[in-house]
C-alpha cells in the first residue's frame, strides 16, 4: 500500500511539472507569436480596408461580394482592436449608403 502511495505522489509531481512547463511555454513562446500574428493580420486588414474605403470615397463601384468581404474584414478588424480612423470613415460611408 505504501508503494502505491509513493507512485501516486511521484505521478502527481510529474503532472505538476509538465503542467508548469506547458504554462511557461505558452506564456513565453506561444503568446508572443500570437501577438505578432495578430499585429500582421491587423496591418493587412487595415490596408485592405483603407483601399476599399478610398475607392468608395472616389466613387469606384464595388460588387456585392466585395462589400460582403469588406464587412467581414471590418468585423475582424474591430475584434482585433483596430484604430478609430477606419471606424469613422466606415460609419460615414454607411450613413451615405455606400456600404
Amino acid at each position: 500500500m505504501e508503494h502505491i502511495l509513493e507512485i501516486i505522489k511521484e505521478f502527481a509531481i510529474i503532472i505538476t511539472s509538465v503542467t508548469t512547463i506547458i504554462v511557461l511555454i505558452k506564456k513565453f513562446l506561444v503568446e508572443p507569436i500570437d501577438k505578432k500574428i495578430n499585429n500582421l493580420e491587423i496591418s493587412s486588414i487595415r490596408t485592405d480596408l483603407v483601399n476599399f474605403i478610398n475607392d468608395l470615397e472616389n466613387n469606384v463601384s464595388k460588387s456585392a461580394i466585395q462589400k460582403l468581404n469588406a464587412h467581414q474584414l471590418y468585423t475582424r478588424y474591430e475584434q482585433l482592436g483596430g484604430n478609430s480612423y477606419i471606424h469613422s470613415h466606415w460609419e460615414k460611408l454607411k450613413k451615405e449608403g455606400k456600404i
